[in-house]
């Protein structure tokens, strides 16, 4: 070790300083505090034995200015010539390893130094396990976050939030309004717009916002649960509430969503008495499961969204005007494609790089110029996932470096009519249909029958599944069953 002694009388300095060295120690000796403070400055000691009585500087006082540094590991032993408890106690309450008492018992003092060397070896390992475990912690760390990068990644790919593509000023005004909801979650929101436009994903965006946040979002489809089975589902209920519940109690979707978000798409769906029902829960922010006693807080954010006018619906008594005005907060409308055809081309090509890699398809470049202008020329009725869907199909069906227009005519044949705009008007129509198709007959027609035989179509064509005859008809397939029902009963 290297020890610093320091003590106003040189013959008590020269003896310790001796004994020390032929104990294999470095010894450096000091006359008064303030000369060993210079000492210190410059070099390392591993303990300092110094007596208390000395000019200038007595040894309490160096000894309060060595503990001052922190990152110091010196051990400090004060030397007394008197034999004074008071100060022994006050010595090791200002941080002193041990106290001597002069004359010096070299035993004694050697016992000390072995003591202060394991001391010393023992806090060396000591702050060399701190500094690897520190070292340690910080590449775990980083590597957590990495990893959580990496997670948060996937689950924004997952959640849709990845394939947010702007190409507009409409829809960076939306996107911009969503934000600002997203630093509000006390607003509830509705959002407008027609099928395939992107309801959902931008109600993500409204929870998730640019970033991810750690709380549940929970989106419940109106229009595809059995009005019998809503109130369970959204409140939840007891064991034994209702026939067919089942034996033990179940959370709704309102407790699952806890202080997240709750999307009811096509709230226009919802059933009037469901709709009572829901505007009480908004405005008391609080419910019952079916069945029971205990209320239940609720402090979800409500994110409603429709391809219908809510207004119009209010309008029709199909939609209650209260709550309309209760989810209308917040609104958002996302205009169609045809009404920002400046967008097609943009997304239509990261449509393709997006399909061309999750298909491996290699060989597609781009579209040609013929291709670029055909699908500029298309209503788009299904809206941007019509087009994605679109892209996707080619993209399985040919290998070729740039798709042709030909490549798309299934978008104009085989009952997918009315989706190529009039270049003059931009009304849809159907290339192979008869041009007399929309002319209306002087005697007129029956406005019902021909609905009904749409449907019926839309049924054959989808294989009896209502859901999919809802999409080509763009309407609900709760609209559906309605109408079905009603044929029904007048057979």
């Amino acid at each position: 070790m290297n020890i610093l002694v320091i003590d106003d009388e040189k013959p008590v300095c020269d003896s310790m300083s001796l004994f020390l060295t032929e104990l294999g120690h470095d010894v450096t000796c000091a006359s008064n505090g303030e000369e060993a403070i210079e000492l210190f400055e410059r070099t390392r000691f591993h303990l300092v034995l110094t007596d208390i009585t000395m000019p200038r500087m007595d040894g309490f006082e160096l000894l309060r200015r060595l503990k001052r540094d922190r990152t110091s590991l010196v051990d400090v032993v004060i030397i007394s010539g008197h034999n004074d408890l008071k100060n022994a106690i006050t010595a090791l309450r200002e941080g002193a390893y041990d106290y001597l008492q002069k004359p010096i018992d070299i035993d004694e003092l050697a016992i000390v130094v072995e003591r202060v060397q394991e001391h010393l070896s023992l806090r060396l390992t000591t702050e060399e396990l701190t500094t690897h475990f520190e070292e340690k912690v910080k590449e775990r760390v980083s590597e957590a976050e990495k990893k959580l990068e990496k997670y948060r990644s996937i689950f924004r790919e997952n959640a849709g939030l990845n394939r947010i593509l702007i190409h507009s000023r409409k829809m960076r005004e939306v996107y911009t309004l969503a934000e600002r909801y997203h630093r509000s979650p006390s607003v509830p929101v509705l959002i407008e717009g027609e099928t395939g436009t992107g309801k959902e994903l931008l109600a993500r965006y409204i929870h998730y916002g640019p970033s991810t946040i750690a709380k549940p979002f929970i989106a419940i489809n109106c229009a595809a649960i059995p009005t019998e089975l809503f109130e369970s589902e959204l409140f939840g209920h007891e064991s034994g509430a209702f026939t067919g519940s089942s034996s033990s109690s179940k959370k709704g979707q309102m407790e699952i969503a806890e202080d997240g978000t709750l999307l009811l798409d096509e709230i226009g769906e919802m059933p009037l008495t469901m709709q009572v029902k829901l505007l009480r829960v908004l405005e008391e922010r609080e419910f019952y499961r079916v069945g029971g006693i205990k209320r239940i807080p609720f402090k979800a954010r409500v994110i409603a969204s429709t391809n219908k006018s809510l207004q119009q619906e209010v309008e029709q008594k199909q939609f209650r005007g209260d709550l309309y005005h209760r989810l209308n907060v917040g609104y958002i409308e996302i205009p169609p494609l045809r009404e920002r055809p400046e967008e097609i081309i943009p997304l239509s090509y990261d449509f393709l790089h997006r399909s061309c890699e999750r298909h491996s398809n290699r060989a597609i470049r781009g579209f040609s110029s013929g291709a670029e202008r055909f699908l500029e020329s298309l209503a788009w009725p299904g809206n941007v996932r019509q087009l994605e869907n679109a892209i996707e199909r080619a993209v399985l069906l040919y290998e070729c470096p740039l798709l042709e227009s030909e490549h798309f005519s299934f978008l104009v044949r085989g009952g997918s009519g009315f989706t190529e705009r009039s270049a003059a008007s931009g009304v849809p129509r159907s290339e192979h249909a008869d041009p007399g198709f929309f002319t209306i007959p002087e005697e007129g027609i029956d406005l019902d029958e021909l609905i009904t035989s749409l449907i019926r179509e839309a049924m054959r064509m989808s294989g009896g599944k209502k859901t999919l005859a809802a999409k080509l008809l763009n309407i609900s397939p709760r609209t559906i069953s309605r109408r079905l029902d009603k044929d029904t009963e007048e057979d």
